[in-house]
């Protein structure tokens, strides 16, 4: 996991050794303010943003979310939010079965 500001040097020298995460930053610098929530395909499925807005849940009522496939790029564009993060090995329950067409699982921490 990389944590910091879209601006960090950190962020700027990932962009530039992966071009898929390049694309996406330059993206995100690029949207308008008033972006309405919905799928925007960057570079087919291959490169995509999902906006969407959410009221933040208690840390209790949440669940892990992983991929094999996708890295998922989170960019808080107002409010904040904490994100938690485990090994896979350490997930804890499944919650569903893995689903590769969505590629996503859920676990209970």
């Amino acid at each position: 996991m990389i944590f910091g500001d879209i601006s960090d040097r950190e962020t700027s020298w990932l962009a530039d050794r992966h071009p898929v995460v390049g694309r996406a930053l330059e993206w995100i610098r690029s949207m308008p303010p008033t972006q309405p929530d919905g799928i925007i395909e960057i570079d087919a499925r291959d490169v995509y943003v999902s906006v969407h807005g959410y009221k933040t849940l208690p840390r209790e009522d949440c669940v892990f979310e992983s991929h094999r496939v996708y890295a998922d790029l989170q960019f808080c564009i107002s409010g904040g939010e904490l994100v938690d993060y485990a090994w896979r090995p350490d997930l804890g329950t499944e919650l569903s079965q893995y689903d590769g067409e969505k590629d996503f699982l859920f676990s209970h921490p």
